[in-house]
């Protein structure tokens, strides 16, 4: 007598999480990278510093001590990389919960519990998203470019201006320390001028 094998019912498992999960992890990923970035920072600070103060101390020279201007180009390079994450992740919490407007505002409120997260880093973070995903879709629709991204890369490229420009400027004044050269103070002058000017823009 041959026994009919009974298939037993399979359970359906999920090949996506939710649309507030998922939102989770981006925002913990943003945050580890952003962590990592600074802590990239401090450590490059703490070389170069480190080494031009050995470098100094060893040939009792002062002229080392210059390599910690490239300190301005690593914490301009730091803003803009931390920026650009901020926005990454900005545009990919409006993408998961465009078609999830519960778990967009059930997603502000969820994060928050989350203690152990940098809370002023956090809340930095979600100062940037739009009240409701209704507003940011309204914009789309309309053609227009979203007004946070628009600063965002404006003010990116601002930082790049004024560090590359006080890199340049510091090292004109080191030259002219070294060269005591009167050309060269006045070129430095200038610089500062131009960076006065493009803050204030």
């Amino acid at each position: 007598m041959e026994l009919k094998k009974t298939s037993e019912p399979k359970t359906e498992q999920p090949t996506e999480g939710s649309a507030l999960l998922r939102a989770i992890n981006a925002t913990l990923r943003a945050l580890e990278d952003r962590g990592s970035f600074f802590r990239n920072l401090v450590v490059a600070v703490v070389v170069v510093v480190g080494t031009s103060v050995f470098t100094s101390t060893i040939f009792q020279r002062w002229m080392p001590l210059f390599c910690c201007i490239l300190i301005i180009p690593m914490v301009g390079v730091y803003l803009v990389l931390d920026s650009v994450r901020v926005r990454r992740w900005r545009t990919e919490i409006l993408q998961i919960c465009r078609t999830e407007v519960n778990d967009y505002s059930l997603f502000k409120k969820t994060i928050l519990e989350f203690r152990h997260l940098p809370a002023r880093s956090l809340m930095m973070m979600l100062a940037t998203l739009p009240e409701t995903v209704d507003e940011q879709a309204a914009t789309s629709a309309r053609g227009k470019t979203d007004e946070f991204y628009a600063n965002c890369r404006r003010h990116e490229q601002k930082i790049l201006s004024i560090m590359f420009l006080w890199t340049v400027t510091l090292s004109t004044l080191s030259a002219a320390a070294i060269y005591h050269s009167r050309t060269l103070f006045v070129c430095a002058a200038g610089l500062v001028a131009i960076v006065a000017i493009i803050k204030a823009m």
